[in-house]
């Protein structure tokens, strides 16, 4: 069960590595072929099947993502919890992200509810509830951390 954990985890982490620099074929290939997102933080509406979250992904990617950089989603608190092939996971999670075109940064916290399965040995996604609970708006953007005035011989 240790290593269901790891793995589970790691696709978890995969996720977010991926939404932030991946493509929407690279995040759908995460979900199981008949998988159910439900990105509740948009509307309440279910996006159903791998091909209608590439869609879904490739739309987010188009009218979100592109017009941001910096964008960095983290996991926090992970409750995972396995039974043969199946499982659950909560986590928390953290986004934060500049706009291109104010350069204003901002972040959001919200929740990922999921539920995944084993298939051909691989841990995958089969339904995926995201929700936002905060926003903060106007975060100081630095692009280059200040020196630390480090004496250089």
């Amino acid at each position: 069960m240790t290593n269901d954990i790891v793995a589970i985890n790691q696709v978890l982490n995969e996720y977010c590595h991926t939404v932030d620099r991946g493509t929407a074929r690279e995040v759908s290939e995460l979900f199981s072929p008949n998988a159910l997102l439900k990105p509740y933080f948009d509307e309440k509406y279910d996006v159903i099947g791998r091909s209608e979250i590439e869609r879904w992904y490739a739309h987010y990617m188009e009218n979100f993502r592109g017009n941001i950089r910096h964008l960095k989603h983290m996991i926090v608190s992970p409750v995972i919890k396995v039974e043969a092939d199946q499982a659950n996971s909560v986590c928390y999670f953290l986004a934060s992200a500049v706009s291109k075109e104010t350069n204003i940064g901002f972040s959001a916290t919200g929740s990922y509810s999921d539920k995944l399965e084993k298939l051909e040995g691989k841990w995958m996604l089969s339904e995926r509830c995201i929700t936002v609970e905060t926003t903060t708006p106007e975060i100081t953007v630095i692009e280059e951390f200040p020196s630390l005035e480090f004496p250089r011989i």
